[in-house]
């Protein structure tokens, strides 16, 4: 049985606001996707039935923070659309949460793309997954 054509697109976050506005672009814009897997802590099923005869839908439940879990949902992947974060605009979530999911798990996925070779990573973000800058020092982070 000979593959699809096609490229295998990683939408890490892929079932909240920005990643299923991602997936459903996809579906609707590109015409060269064989296989999209969406990846969450939170999946939502409703999505798997949006697989249609040209391109397989594959929802993956994980933990952004786990580097096993990445490395193995990223393999055989050719683009990477990051969009996973984690945002309290309620300030309720632990500052080390935050910063575990938006940029342990940033520096997780960069690193699943260079150990697979992953020529295309696309990276979303907004000033709100790294909070106010409420004590006016500047934000830096390293992997």
């Amino acid at each position: 049985m000979a593959a699809k054509p096609g490229l295998v697109y990683l939408v890490t976050g892929g079932c909240g606001f920005l990643g299923q506005h991602v997936f459903r672009m996809l579906l609707e814009k590109e015409d060269n996707v064989a296989e999209v897997r969406l990846f969450d802590l939170a999946v939502d099923d409703s999505l798997a039935n949006l697989s249609t005869e040209k391109i397989t839908v594959k929802l993956i439940q994980g933990d952004i923070t786990d580097l096993t879990t990445v490395l193995k949902v990223t393999e055989g992947v050719d683009v990477v659309i990051h969009s996973a974060s984690l945002v309290d605009v309620w300030h309720k979530v632990p500052e080390s949460k935050i910063q575990a999911v938006n940029v342990q798990g940033t520096c997780h996925v960069i690193q699943a793309c260079q150990d697979h070779g992953i020529q295309y990573l696309i990276y979303t973000s907004s000033m709100e997954v790294v909070g106010p800058n409420v004590n006016g020092e500047p934000f830096y982070s390293s992997c």
